[in-house]
């Protein structure tokens, strides 16, 4: 019983190196081989860690043979590097982490802009009504401009108490 056996694990083995073509009949036959089984054998046969590993080093100690030499067989007749690179304890990273640039301050553009910060810089600053008035600009626009819009030059509108806006410079 011990010999059928150790027999049947002779014969996994053998098949799985015919089976990664490796060794074994004609060109035909391993064209037959799907590519699955083949990737499979391969796995069986060059596995350092896993249950690939696991399952070689069983069946070898049944076949009496040393898992780590058919290791090395096989991956000098695939052409594989015998030891595999160091594994690293830092996870896997598909994309590298790209640093943002600096947001860049953009000068006032156009002399609206211009025309209106300095209004704003003024101590007594400036209502919605008087920039309305002004540029002709609707309620919503104003408000937009004074509050948020003036952001991306660094600055931004501040309500006072008396309900006129001044500038403030964003940190």
């Amino acid at each position: 019983m011990a010999e059928e056996v150790e027999h049947l694990a002779c014969s996994v083995i053998a098949q799985a190196v015919v089976d990664a073509g490796l060794r074994g009949p004609t060109a035909e036959e391993h064209l037959s081989t799907p590519a699955f089984a083949r990737a499979e054998a391969r796995s069986f046969l060059t596995a350092s860690a896993g249950e690939w590993k696991r399952a070689r080093d069983w069946w070898c100690a049944i076949a009496g043979r040393d898992s780590e030499t058919l290791r090395r067989f096989a991956l000098r007749k695939l052409g594989w590097p015998l030891d595999p690179p160091p594994v690293s304890s830092e996870p896997l990273r598909l994309f590298q982490l790209v640093p943002k640039p600096e947001k860049a301050r953009l000068e006032a553009r156009g002399p609206k802009m211009v025309v209106l910060q300095e209004l704003m810089k003024r101590p007594e600053g400036i209502s919605p009504d008087e920039v309305m008035e002004q540029f002709g600009w609707a309620k919503s626009t104003v408000m937009g401009v004074l509050t948020s819009d003036m952001r991306k030059y660094g600055v931004t509108g501040r309500r006072g108490a008396d309900g006129r806006y001044r500038l403030v410079t964003i940190e």
